[in-house]
């Protein structure tokens, strides 16, 4: 259900429809300002309800700030890495890798009857800390989430998997992510990590790039976001929204006292 933006003034119309004119021309007696003020408290405890369902509905979910995350490669044999913490708790959650290189590898088969030339180009990949894993596609590589879906499951037992790769004559058909020489690709991916011993959810937004040559170029990680409660999944692209019910602040902070004063007043 979309959410409505209550005002102050649309909110006293609803109580009493005919205020103006009433406010105007006549005093209301002790008995209307009873009804009204019963009204007002109502209308008062149910919009901070609201509010508060509104915010809690997305309580569990944390933004990641993910400011300098890049890996930038542009040398034949270029290489580097950056790790990650997600909820900002001084533990590296995450380390994402970039090589490249443009040496020519040799290898012959066991029965010697051909040889094979491979171009060994480099790759990019990300590897968990301790049980933390990143979703697999099931052919080793990373897995490309669509925007929405939960990213609990398809986690392999192993740490490490790869954005995309060209080594060893491995063009990344396997890949989620595989952008063309001179090219982009960007997606979400789905993390599952450890705080305090309890596994936890997140996504990340992230872009992978190579040059014209075909080797890898950049790796940048343009947003994300983690489930706090543990063992919840999250979906992919998920942020906390802001509440969208606008109650006047008179009217909070009106409360019982308020209505009491206005009840007394003649």
């Amino acid at each position: 259900m979309p959410h409505q933006t209550v005002t102050l003034s649309s909110l006293i119309g609803q109580l009493h429809p005919n205020h103006k004119n009433t406010m105007t021309h006549r005093r209301r007696s002790r008995k209307e300002k009873a009804q009204f003020g019963d009204r007002l408290l109502k209308y008062s405890t149910a919009a901070g309800a609201a509010v508060a369902l509104t915010n809690a509905a997305d309580a569990g979910i944390a933004t990641i700030d993910v400011s300098g995350w890049a890996l930038q490669l542009s040398g034949l044999s270029d290489g580097g890495s950056f790790s990650v913490d997600l909820n900002g708790d001084s533990t590296n959650d995450f380390t994402f890798r970039g090589n490249r290189s443009g040496f020519t590898s040799v290898i012959t088969t066991t029965e010697g009857a051909f040889t094979t030339t491979y171009s060994i180009r480099g790759s990019f990949t990300l590897s968990g800390a301790g049980a933390n894993r990143a979703a697999s596609n099931g052919f080793g590589s990373i897995r490309k989430f669509n925007p929405s879906s939960g990213v609990a499951g398809a986690f392999p037992a192993y740490g490490g998997v790869y954005f995309f790769t060209t080594n060893y004559g491995d063009s990344g058909e396997n890949s989620d992510f595989n952008p063309a020489a001179g090219e982009q690709d960007s997606g979400f991916i789905g993390l599952s990590f450890e705080i305090s011993g309890n596994t936890h959810y997140a996504w990340l937004e992230v872009l992978v790039s190579k040059d014209g040559g075909g080797r890898p170029f950049e790796l940048s990680v343009l947003s994300g976001a983690y489930e706090d409660q543990a063992g919840v999944d999250i979906a992919a692209g998920a942020i906390p929204e802001p509440a969208s019910v606008g109650v006047g602040l008179g009217l909070l902070a009106l409360g019982a006292a308020g209505v009491r004063r206005m009840r007394g007043r003649d």
